[in-house]
Protein backbone atom coordinates (compact mmCIF):
# COMPACT_ATOMS: atom_id res chain seq x y z
CA UNK A 1 0.00 0.00 0.00
CA UNK A 2 1.64 3.16 -0.77
CA UNK A 3 1.98 6.26 1.62
CA UNK A 4 -0.90 8.08 0.29
CA UNK A 5 -2.88 5.50 0.33
CA UNK A 6 -2.38 5.61 4.27
CA UNK A 7 -2.33 8.74 5.19
CA UNK A 8 -5.40 10.30 6.73
CA UNK A 9 -5.97 14.22 8.00
CA UNK A 10 -6.44 15.15 11.95
CA UNK A 11 -8.18 17.75 13.04
CA UNK A 12 -4.48 19.40 13.32
CA UNK A 13 -3.84 18.90 9.68
CA UNK A 14 -1.18 16.66 9.83
CA UNK A 15 -0.94 13.56 8.04
CA UNK A 16 -0.97 10.18 10.07
CA UNK A 17 -0.50 6.62 9.07
CA UNK A 18 -0.56 3.61 10.69
CA UNK A 19 2.55 1.78 10.90
CA UNK A 20 6.18 1.17 11.27
CA UNK A 21 8.82 1.25 9.27
CA UNK A 22 12.45 -0.09 8.73
CA UNK A 23 15.34 2.15 8.09
CA UNK A 24 19.20 2.77 7.73
CA UNK A 25 21.23 5.13 9.89
CA UNK A 26 23.12 7.16 7.91
CA UNK A 27 24.35 9.96 9.99
CA UNK A 28 24.59 11.40 13.77
CA UNK A 29 24.46 14.28 14.93
CA UNK A 30 23.92 16.44 18.08
CA UNK A 31 20.28 16.62 17.68
CA UNK A 32 20.14 12.83 16.28
CA UNK A 33 19.90 10.61 13.85
CA UNK A 34 19.73 11.23 10.24
CA UNK A 35 17.94 8.06 8.94
CA UNK A 36 16.79 7.22 5.09
CA UNK A 37 13.31 5.16 5.21
CA UNK A 38 12.93 3.97 1.76
CA UNK A 39 9.24 3.49 2.35
CA UNK A 40 8.49 6.69 3.16
CA UNK A 41 11.51 8.92 2.17
CA UNK A 42 13.03 6.97 -0.40
CA UNK A 43 16.26 7.87 -0.79
CA UNK A 44 16.47 11.36 1.05
CA UNK A 45 17.52 10.97 4.89
CA UNK A 46 14.99 12.40 6.97
CA UNK A 47 16.01 13.87 10.74
CA UNK A 48 17.19 14.31 13.02
CA UNK A 49 15.10 12.22 14.90
CA UNK A 50 15.07 11.29 18.78
CA UNK A 51 15.98 7.67 19.42
CA UNK A 52 15.23 5.57 22.44
CA UNK A 53 18.21 2.96 21.84
CA UNK A 54 21.82 4.16 21.19
CA UNK A 55 22.18 3.83 17.25
CA UNK A 56 25.73 4.40 14.79
CA UNK A 57 25.70 5.24 11.59
CA UNK A 58 25.25 2.37 9.61
CA UNK A 59 22.43 0.77 12.16
CA UNK A 60 19.17 -0.83 10.98
CA UNK A 61 16.57 0.60 13.05
CA UNK A 62 12.65 0.67 13.24
CA UNK A 63 11.02 3.70 13.08
CA UNK A 64 7.66 5.01 14.65
CA UNK A 65 5.42 7.60 13.75
CA UNK A 66 3.71 9.03 17.06
CA UNK A 67 0.49 8.76 17.65
CA UNK A 68 0.15 7.86 13.80
CA UNK A 69 2.15 11.60 12.37
CA UNK A 70 4.19 11.23 9.82
CA UNK A 71 5.70 14.76 11.18
CA UNK A 72 7.00 13.29 14.32
CA UNK A 73 9.07 10.58 13.71
CA UNK A 74 11.52 8.22 16.75
CA UNK A 75 13.80 5.64 16.37
CA UNK A 76 11.85 2.62 18.44
CA UNK A 77 14.63 0.00 17.83
CA UNK A 78 17.32 -1.03 16.51
CA UNK A 79 17.50 -4.43 14.61
CA UNK A 80 15.23 -5.69 11.72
Amino acid sequence: MSLHRMITKHTTGAGAVEALWRGTVVEITAGGAWVRIPRLTGDDPVGPLPTVPEVAAGDRVIVAAVEGRTDDLLILAVGG
